[in-house]
């Protein structure tokens, strides 16, 4: 699961952009948590 971002710390992922925010899986991230990290997108753009 995400933090603040939708990104964090725990598990450090080459393919996310904001790695410090990630707790799990870019994937497991809510919209609140993509639209904190990345803005008004439509698409996470973690999610490989």
């Amino acid at each position: 699961m995400c933090d603040a971002c939708g990104c964090g710390p725990a598990k450090q992922t080459p393919d996310c952009e904001k790695p410090k925010n990630l707790e799990g899986k870019p994937e497991e991230c809510s919209s609140e948590q993509v639209k904190e990290c990345h803005g008004e997108t439509e698409e996470h753009p973690c999610e490989s």
